[in-house]
C-alpha cells in the first residue's frame, strides 16, 4: 500500500550564494553584487528554478560642481515549468495498491502511464512531468543614469536616462513515442518555441533656479520627460516528428506557420514649468505645462 502523493513530494533544496564588494571614498560610493540561486521545488522530477544576476552602483563626485550616479542589474533565470494540470490531484485519484514507479510494458519506460487503470482514469503524473519539458527563460537589464551639475549657486541643471529591457523564451518539448490516449497528436511528438522582447526606456531633464532677492524668494523649474515602449514576440511550432530524440523543428512533419507580434511603439514627451514667489507679504505660485 503506497501513499502516492508522499512517494511525489519532493521538498528539495534552496540554495542562494551572493557576494557583495562595497567602496566609500571622499568622491566615489561603489556597490557590486552577485547572486545565484537554485530551487528545486517540491514536485519530484520537476528542476525548479535557477537564477543569476549582477548588479553594480556607482555615485561618483566629478567634481564639486558635477555629480554622476550610474546603476546598472543584469539577471538570467531558468524556470522548469509544470505542464498543464496539478499533479498531486490527479495522484488523489490514483489506487493506493499499484506502483507509480513501475516501468512502462510498451518501451521500458519509468513511470506507468496507465497504472492507474481501471480503477482511475487519471494518468501517472511522473510519466507527464518527466516527459513533457517546459521551460521558461527570462533575461532583464535595467539601466539607470543621472547627470546634475550646479552652474552656479542658485542655478542647477540635472539630466536622467532609464532602460528597462525583459526578453522572454519558452520552450515545450514532447519527444516522438510519447504514451497518451490523447486525441491531439502530441504522441508523434511536438516542439513549440516563443519568444518576446519588451524595452522601456525614459529621459527626463530639468533645470532649477532658486534665488534669494532681499526677503523674497524666488523658484522656478521646468521639467522635460520622454517616455518610449515597444513590444516584439513570434512563436512557432512544429507536430509529428521524424526521428526520436531530435529536438528541432526540422524534424517535424507540420510546422504551424511562426506568428510574430509587433506592438507599435509608444512614445509619449512633455514638458512643465512651475514657479513659486514667497516673501514676508507676498506668496505666489503657478504651472505651465
Amino acid at each position: 500500500i503506497y501513499d502516492q502523493q508522499q512517494r511525489a513530494f519532493d521538498p528539495g533544496s534552496f540554495v542562494t550564494n551572493t557576494l557583495n564588494i562595497a567602496s566609500r571614498s571622499a568622491s566615489t560610493n561603489f556597490f557590486f553584487s552577485l547572486n545565484n540561486t537554485d530551487q528545486d521545488g517540491i514536485v519530484a522530477l520537476a528542476r525548479g528554478y535557477q537564477r543569476q544576476s549582477v548588479r553594480a552602483n556607482i555615485d561618483h563626485k566629478i567634481s564639486n560642481k558635477i555629480k554622476l550616479s550610474v546603476s546598472n542589474y543584469y539577471m538570467q533565470s531558468t524556470q522548469n515549468d509544470i505542464p498543464a494540470g496539478n499533479p498531486f490531484y490527479s495522484l488523489l485519484f490514483m489506487p493506493p495498491d499499484v506502483d507509480i514507479f513501475d516501468p512502462n510494458e510498451e518501451d521500458g519506460s519509468l513511470y506507468n502511464w496507465n497504472v492507474g487503470e481501471p480503477a482511475s482514469l487519471e494518468r501517472n503524473p511522473l510519466y507527464m512531468l518527466a516527459n513533457q519539458n517546459v521551460f521558461d527563460d527570462t533575461e532583464r537589464f535595467t539601466g539607470n543614469y543621472s547627470l546634475s551639475y550646479d552652474i552656479a549657486p542658485f542655478l542647477k541643471a540635472e539630466g536622467a536616462y532609464s532602460m528597462d529591457r525583459r526578453q522572454t523564451s519558452r520552450e515545450y518539448y514532447i519527444d516522438k513515442g510519447y504514451l497518451s490516449d490523447d486525441v491531439s497528436g502530441v504522441a508523434d511528438g511536438y516542439l513549440y518555441y516563443s519568444s518576446g522582447k519588451n524595452t522601456y526606456q525614459t529621459a527626463s531633464a530639468k533645470l532649477t533656479f532658486n534665488k534669494k532677492f532681499g526677503k523674497t524668494n524666488v523658484v522656478a523649474q521646468t521639467f522635460y520627460l520622454y517616455e518610449d515602449e515597444d513590444y516584439t514576440g513570434f512563436s512557432v511550432a512544429g507536430y509529428d516528428f521524424r526521428f526520436q530524440g531530435l529536438k528541432t523543428l526540422n524534424n517535424s512533419f507540420k510546422t504551424t506557420p511562426s506568428s510574430a507580434d509587433e506592438v507599435p511603439e509608444n512614445r509619449t514627451s512633455g514638458g512643465s514649468s512651475t514657479y513659486q514667489i514667497r516673501s514676508e507679504n507676498i506668496y505666489l505660485t503657478g504651472a505651465i505645462d
